[in-house]
């Protein structure tokens, strides 16, 4: 048994507005809209064809949004910047309603604590009303980690031995007056982009214990770092044994990039994306695609949420992603960050059992 979605969605910016729209083309029904900005929010209802009375605009539009009455909605979809979610997220999971987030969940560590422990709080309406809080990046369930995930399980090519993923962004290096440049507002490099990768790795293989990271701090932003490696040490809840180490660097001259080698005991493998085709390849030369230009990141995230909130029955068939999802790919990105600020390695949540 299945039921309909209808949604309310925080901040209507154009990234906002678009994904609102998807969310209206895969059939979800848009009940209520808010915004800071008067005309931002009036703009979005008109093209969402709503009525007025459900467009918030203000300050705390969002609180009069979550709190009437005269709205019935499934779920909330937060489009605003990680700063401003941060704010949210503790009132927004104690509504006991499914969250629409995507990654990083907000822009601090004191935030995501904030948000930890409303979560927590807030934890029996989850479990009662089976919603699911999403915060997904568009690498979380991508083919190359879902190959990953599959290969490991499997034991086909036995135990995993050694992995490495390497990223590269075609991406300015914002200065810190925009908010996606400021550690502090927006999570700069590492919270906007690294961040999706950490997600993807820890749905392939579970959580890391530790961190440590080296990188270089670029003379026009001291805040910002690049040419990043980062060493993650798995403990007793990853499904692997061994260390496993990821690259990341950007520039304007870069090409939007993502590969993988994966040591097993009997073989040895390269999984790499090339416009948009995910493609392994053996030792021997063999190449595969496992995954084509169908998985575009934004709809993949929407489908798989709307299927969540609609399934009552058989939710072993869909999958997914929880607020600690969400935090422990945050807490890992933080980690990679203090690991390069302060040279020293990063003991995580996953590594004292909590």
């Amino acid at each position: 048994m299945s039921k309909s979605v209808k949604m309310a969605v925080i901040g209507c910016g154009k990234w906002g507005l678009e994904r609102a729209l998807s969310f209206q083309e895969q059939g979800v029904e848009i009940v209520a809209v808010c915004d800071i900005d008067d005309d931002t929010a009036i703009e979005a209802g008109n093209r969402l064809g709503l009525e007025v009375s459900a467009m918030y605009s203000g300050e705390q539009c969002w609180r009069q949004l979550i709190y009437s009455f005269q709205h019935e909605y499934t779920g909330i979809a937060v489009l605003t910047s990680p700063w401003s979610r941060g704010e949210m997220l503790p009132e927004l999971v104690h509504t006991g309603k499914s969250l629409y987030l995507e990654k990083p969940l907000c822009a601090t560590k004191e935030q995501l604590f904030n948000a930890l422990n409303a979560y927590r709080a807030a934890s029996p309406a989850y479990d009662s009303n089976g919603g699911p809080i999403t915060a997904t990046g568009h690498a979380g369930r991508s083919p190359l980690y879902r190959f990953l995930r599959d290969t490991i399980k499997s034991g086909v090519w036995g135990e995993l031995r050694g992995l490495h993923l390497s990223h590269g962004w075609r991406w300015n290096y914002i200065n810190k007056d925009n908010w996606r440049g400021d550690p502090s507002q927006g999570g700069g490099h590492i919270l906007e982009k690294l961040v999706h990768q950490l997600d993807g790795l820890l749905w392939a293989v579970g959580t890391f214990g530790w961190v440590q990271a080296t990188g270089i701090r670029l003379p026009r932003n001291p805040e910002v770092w690049n040419q990043l490696t980062a060493v993650l040490e798995p403990c007793g809840v990853t499904e692997i044994s061994v260390p496993v180490t990821i690259s990341a660097s950007f520039g304007l001259r870069h090409q939007n990039m993502q590969s993988m080698e994966a040591v097993f005991e009997e073989k040895r493998i390269l999984v790499y994306e090339a416009g948009g085709r995910f493609w392994s390849v053996d030792e021997g030369g063999k190449q595969t695609e496992i995954g084509g230009d169908d998985y575009w990141w934004p709809i993949h995230n929407m489908r798989r949420f709307t299927d969540a909130v609609k399934c009552e029955e058989h939710e072993e068939l869909v999958e997914r992603s929880t607020f600690m999802d969400g935090f422990y790919a945050m807490e890992l990105a933080l980690g990679v960050r203090r690991a390069l600020e302060t040279g020293q390695r990063q003991e995580l949540l996953a590594a004292i059992g909590t």
